[in-house]
């Protein structure tokens, strides 16, 4: 073990604690049970934006040595792989095989443990629903010992710690359900649009499972919404290649070198009113590799660097269908402060599912890159918390580094729920974080 200063993904957090580094289930059980009250969490890839996998003068376990991944049981569809495994690594095992993980993020370097604390989601949640639904089950070591958790007998268990920001236990391993894959490309439809309108209108209707909409973050006040809408579903046909995207698929995602500070203002202004223009009016139709398709910003290597030494912050928030109205008003909102972002998404959520803090809900999700030094940010996240909550929306918890704890349980109403199912799985009060002392996560009466 060794004292480390830690950050979120982001840089905008950081904290120090003592880092172990199990390397099996054993050593994992033998941890937990050695550690005293409130001190514990685990971190996986250390891809949280924010403050999710810190833990100031506590112990974090790195899981980075459980990522072991088991055959592929290609009768039950089904793959076994350490919680310290990145969705990368089990991808370059089973496309070549013609399988495929059904929820994927927007990054392949994402932990199996992680992805499942997180309940991360993808492009096609409306189809597909979050990370959760495609676990069979679940590796959980808590203070009473471990234990293997799945949907059908520990219903509460399962969706407590699906979404529960790594609260309920350390997760050491999963089985994951999979899809056949035909091919590693994906046939993609791009279409510009030019209001805030026609952008949801066109992703209400996407025709592929997979659609998501970059908004133009420098656009007229007039024009905010604008941008190009990509859908896309696996190719029906063999397309060979010189170059497989398999190969791509499983790129180190290490965040070590890269420029630093590049985000700048005027180069931000210049790079999104070109891509926009650039970006034909009517439908593009192209067929491109998985990886590129999916994980765009993978490419760029360590995005987390290009926003400086200070970092970034991504505030997500989804707003339940019928509050499109509420989507006008955050960009608006971010229109009238001088932050500039180089990255602005939406996205189509589908139903949610039964865990009581898992984020997605039947609407729509924003998610806007912030540099953190900006002077104005702290004012403009206030406002955005503040629209979010008024239309009974939510903050992503596993990018969130400063929201207030009266603002989640407005955000959360079933958060005390969820503290019921917490403390029964972790009676000793063993797991905490900065994320939970932040937000009285743990305690009722905060």
């Amino acid at each position: 073990m060794s004292t480390r200063v830690l950050s979120g993904w982001g840089g905008a957090t950081h904290s120090a604690a003592t880092v172990d580094e199990p390397r099996t289930d054993t050593e994992v059980a033998k941890l937990v049970q050695a550690r005293p009250h409130g001190r514990l969490i685990a971190r996986g890839a250390g891809r949280s934006y924010g403050d999710a996998a810190l833990n100031a003068g506590g112990h974090v376990a790195d899981l980075k040595g459980l990522r072991s991944i088991g055959p592929l049981d290609e009768r039950a569809g089904t793959i076994t792989a350490g919680a310290g495994a990145t969705l990368g690594a089990i991808l370059s095992h089973t496309i070549p095989s013609g399988w495929m993980l059904p929820v994927v993020p927007g990054t392949q370097h994402v932990s199996v443990g992680g992805a499942i604390a997180s309940d991360v989601h993808g492009k096609n949640h409306r189809a597909a629903g979050s990370f959760a639904g495609s676990v069979a089950a679940f590796s959980l070591v808590t203070s009473e010992g471990p234990r293997v958790v799945d949907p059908q007998r520990d219903s509460d268990l399962f969706w407590a710690t699906a979404g529960g920001m790594g609260l309920t236990g350390v997760i050491t391993a999963a089985t994951l359900r999979l899809v056949p894959l035909r091919t590693p490309w994906f046939e993609t439809v791009t279409y510009r649009t030019g209001v805030l309108g026609e952008t949801l209108r066109i992703l209400e209707r996407a025709a592929h499972q997979h659609a998501m909409a970059w908004l133009d973050p420098c656009a007229p006040c007039d024009r905010m919404g604008r941008g190009v809408v990509t859908s896309g579903e696996p190719s029906l046909a063999e397309a060979g290649a010189s170059q497989s995207p398999r190969a791509r698929s499983a790129r180190d995602g290490s965040d070590s070198g890269g420029p630093i500070g590049l985000m700048r203002p005027s180069l931000i202004r210049l790079a999104s009113t070109s891509y926009w223009r650039m970006a034909a009016p009517g439908p593009t139709e192209r067929t491109v590799p998985l990886g590129a398709f999916l994980f765009p910003f993978d490419r760029l290597g360590s995005w987390n660097r290009l926003f400086g030494p200070r970092g970034l912050i991504q505030w997500q928030g989804a707003v339940p269908r019928g509050s499109e109205d509420a989507l006008a008003e955050l960009l608006a909102s971010y229109r009238r402060h001088e932050v500039v972002s180089p990255l602005v998404s939406l996205k189509r959520f589908g139903s949610g599912n039964p865990g009581p803090i898992s984020f997605p809900i039947d609407g729509w999700t924003i998610a806007i890159d912030l540099p953190a030094a900006s002077p104005e940010l702290g004012v403009l996240l206030r406002r955005l918390d503040s629209i979010t909550a008024q239309a009974g929306g939510r903050v992503y918890l596993a990018k969130d580094s400063r929201l207030r704890p009266s603002t989640l349980r407005e955000m959360y109403p079933r958060l005390e729920e969820w503290r019921t199912v917490r403390r029964r799985a972790d009676p000793a009060g063993l797991m905490c974080s900065d994320l939970a002392r932040r937000l009285h996560l743990l305690e009722a009466d905060a």
